[in-house]
């Protein structure tokens, strides 16, 4: 997928778990992984693989590594936000990091599965090559 745009309709069309979605121009979003030293090696971020399923990412307790160049990331709007999603158990402070990225546009969206389980704020969705900065700024 090379654009936004075609990263919005193929949600619409193939994953309605994610609700209202619509683009939003450049920000800055904070993501959280437990592949830091993965993504410092590589010197960029990658993402996740684009498919039916891109809505189930986060079912797995250990995440696998993304290896996408045109994959997608997932991050949240405040870095708040992201520390209540990331830092669930006492443990996680020590393997998880949160990576401030600046970007050139994203989709915004609600998972409606989180949204209805936890509460969870809406996901800001951003194709890996539109990450034109990042910087692990936590813990």
């Amino acid at each position: 997928m090379e654009t936004t745009d075609e990263l919005l309709r193929y949600i619409k069309t193939h994953v309605p778990n994610f609700s209202n979605p619509k683009i939003i121009s450049s920000g800055v979003a904070y993501h959280y992984t437990m592949h830091s030293d993965l993504i410092q090696k590589d010197g960029r971020i990658k993402g996740r693989i684009i498919d039916e399923n891109i809505d189930c990412s986060q079912n797995d307790f250990v995440s696998i590594p993304a290896t996408e160049n045109n994959g997608v990331v997932f991050a949240y709007e405040s870095l708040v936000e992201s520390k209540l999603e990331a830092f669930v158990l006492p443990e996680d402070k020590q393997r998880i990091k949160i990576i401030k990225n600046d970007y050139n546009s994203a989709v915004y969206a609600n998972h409606q599965q989180e949204v209805d389980y936890t509460g969870a704020p809406p996901t800001i969705i951003i194709l890996a090559h539109e990450i034109t900065n990042f910087q692990i700024i936590y813990p």
